[in-house]
């Protein structure tokens, strides 16, 4: 509400008012704007998740859903949204407070949830191409300390926080989808690579505001053939070539065709030469 207070409504009762505390009013209003961030959204967004821990009940609803965080994917999106903010010493939390932000108004519905993070160093992809990922920028220095941070206010709101050794969180995050699709899942993430899983029955995919994404619409191919998709018209985040002159109308045409992988292998690596096998 603004005044160290946040309503809750149960599902089974009232509005329940729980005090809070934060910075005062007075101090805030009278300081700069960086200085006002310091001292006040931030102890505001600690007693939040003391709130949340509190009152975890409201989240173990039965039928909910599993929701799967592409963690590094969503740190990414709220370092870039947010403000610069910090903390006493000088040290960046603009990101952790955007993943705050994010899970308390995704996470609490769920009663499982896993935030899935890349590990450090190389994995399986990059032995098998060298060149895979190497023009993407490194992680802003800034950022850095921030990752284990968001981690943190992860496991305030009950999630499991998964890193595997090798394997990117892509990985984990397709490898639990298909474990659990019977029980319902949801893919938290603005990775397009992620929206193949829908062709699951039971996984549906979420952009970063918690919208469900229609792969269809968005790349006029379903959801099993996003992988054909990409492969034929590559991907620059990543460093991948894709087939040389083939775009994003050419990919959904070859993707439709039945034999288009047996076309592929069989002709060089332009997209003219493709087009002389969709009759086949």
């Amino acid at each position: 509400t603004g005044r160290g207070q946040v309503w809750v409504r149960s599902e089974r009762g009232p509005i329940t008012l729980i005090r809070t505390t934060t910075a005062p009013t007075a101090r805030v209003r009278s300081e700069p704007t960086t200085r006002r961030y310091k001292m006040a959204l931030l102890p505001r967004t600690a007693a939040l998740l003391t709130t949340v821990t509190q009152c975890r009940a409201l989240s173990q609803r039965a039928g909910a859903r599993y929701l799967l965080v592409d963690g590094h994917n969503l740190i990414y999106r709220a370092f870039y949204a947010m403000p610069q903010l910090s903390r006493s010493g000088d040290r960046p939390v603009g990101a952790v407070m955007g993943v705050a932000n994010t899970f308390l108004k995704l996470a609490l519905p769920y009663s499982r949830v896993v935030f899935c993070l890349d590990p450090k160093g190389p994995g399986w992809r990059e032995e098998l191409c060298a060149s895979y990922k190497e023009t993407r920028p490194k992680m802003p220095p800034e950022l850095r300390p921030q990752v284990a941070d968001a981690a943190a206010v992860a496991r305030a709101f009950s999630a499991a926080v998964v890193c595997v050794d090798g394997y990117e969180a892509d990985d984990v995050i397709a490898t639990l989808a298909a474990r659990h699709r019977g029980e319902g899942v949801d893919v938290l993430t603005g990775d397009k690579d992620l929206l193949q899983l829908a062709a699951y029955d039971g996984v549906r995919i979420l952009d970063p505001q918690g919208d469900p994404v229609d792969a269809a619409k968005k790349f006029g191919v379903p959801p099993g053939r996003i992988g054909d998709y990409l492969a034929l018209v590559g991907d620059a985040s990543d460093n991948v070539a894709g087939v040389r002159g083939c775009g994003p109308k050419s990919a959904v045409a070859f993707s439709a065709q039945i034999k288009f992988r047996g076309a592929l292998l069989s002709t060089g690596s332009t997209c003219p030469e493709l087009m002389s096998h969709r009759s086949h």
